[in-house]
């Protein structure tokens, strides 16, 4: 589609923006309005107030970029001084400040309802604007390619990547007239409702062939591929019957190697890759992009060396959908020489038979909900 241009364009100063159009102007995150941490935290303490809270996944999960009345909060308990200091205003905006991957760094909402006794969590930033901006073009104003690039380009860590204070500050946002923010954010609804609609048809469709992946998964690994085999009990009461020739075993009798990765914060380009559970999709597949990937300094880590055969698997996430995820070690990733985090738990089977038969297991919606 092809926009109708602005009358005039001026050099925004900023090399990554480029031009913009003459009217509009150029601040600094830290110019726009006071941003905020918090320090409510998912918890219940005895004495505390019970409020809402809005976490995470309320921000990173939100398709409409809308934080409203509609959501069904978390309960959790608060003191008298973070209420006041941690409150929502309708036209706040929050930031995710954190996460697994850098491409998620810096996703926004917009606060667009009154929200008495909702607070923010230590896991979001609050932006409360002082300069005068229409509240459904703040949805718009961070989600853009150009800005959330320079989020992700400034975010560090190994484990978790992050994004200070300060560099949320510092970066620059382009803001038009009132009139044109209207028109602007009136444009981008009526577009991203249309696309919003497609997401959520072509995602029930997606979710049922998973189902349906599932299903066949947990029929071959609980009950074999033979229709007609005899059946007995096994004891489990979640497992229920099995084939009458299969064996039960703990697991802990099948593997070698049960144990955690290794903490790192101290960067080094020509150090040793560290896999990160951002490295695995949520189907236990490997996600490994070259430049996203986290090296530390080379010092003695042995024990954390992958072979082939390992399975890694997710114990630490921001969503409960990742936890459990199991990863497969193939013989490339072995050649990258490359260790592991500790937010996840390598298991090394002892028999060579067995590695990709514990990946289907571990990845079957029987073990994921168990």
């Amino acid at each position: 589609m092809k926009y109708k241009s602005y009358p005039k364009y001026k050099d925004s100063g900023i090399e990554w923006l480029g031009e913009i159009p003459e009217e509009w102007r150029v601040l600094k995150i830290r110019h726009l309005g006071r941003l905020s941490t918090s320090s409510v935290n998912k918890k219940i303490k005895e004495g505390e107030k019970i409020v809402n809270l809005v976490n995470f996944m309320d921000v990173y999960a939100n398709l409409k970029k809308e934080i409203g009345a509609n959501i069904e909060f978390m309960k959790v308990s608060a003191s008298d001084e973070q209420i006041i200091k941690n409150d929502l205003q309708k036209g706040d905006v929050l930031f995710m400040p954190s996460s697994e991957t850098v491409d998620e760094i810096g996703f926004s909402a917009v606060v667009v309802d009154n929200l008495p006794n909702t607070l923010y969590s230590y896991h979001v930033l609050r932006l409360r604007f002082i300069e005068d901006v229409d509240i459904r073009y703040k949805k718009y104003i961070f989600n853009n390619h150009l800005i959330l690039n320079k989020f992700s380009s400034k975010a560090v860590g190994t484990t978790r990547m992050i994004l200070g204070l300060s560099d949320f500050k510092d970066t620059f946002a382009q803001i038009p007239s009132k009139a044109e923010q209207i028109k602007i954010a009136n444009y981008l609804d009526k577009k991203t409702e249309k696309i919003n609609t497609v997401i959520e048809k072509n995602k029930k469709q997606i979710d049922l062939l998973k189902e349906r992946r599932q299903a066949i998964i947990s029929q071959a690994i609980t009950k074999g591929l033979d229709p007609r085999a005899k059946m007995k009990d096994s004891g489990i009461e979640w497992l229920g019957e099995i084939p009458e020739r299969w064996q039960i075993s703990k697991m802990k009798y099948l593997i070698s190697r049960n144990d955690g990765g290794i903490w790192g914060e101290e960067f080094d380009d020509n150090g040793t890759i560290v896999l990160r559970s951002t490295e695995i999709s949520i189907d236990g597949t490997w996600n490994i992009q070259d430049p996203a990937m986290r090296r530390i300094s080379d010092q003695e880590k042995s024990k954390s060396f992958l072979k082939e055969g390992d399975l890694l698997i997710t114990k630490s996430s921001g969503s409960k959908l990742h936890i459990g995820k199991t990863a497969l070690v193939t013989k490339k990733i072995e050649q990258l020489n490359c260790c592991f985090s500790n937010f996840m738990q390598r298991l090394r089977p002892k028999d060579e038979m067995l590695p990709k038969l514990l990946f289907y297991f571990l990845n079957s919606y029987i073990a994921r909900t168990v």
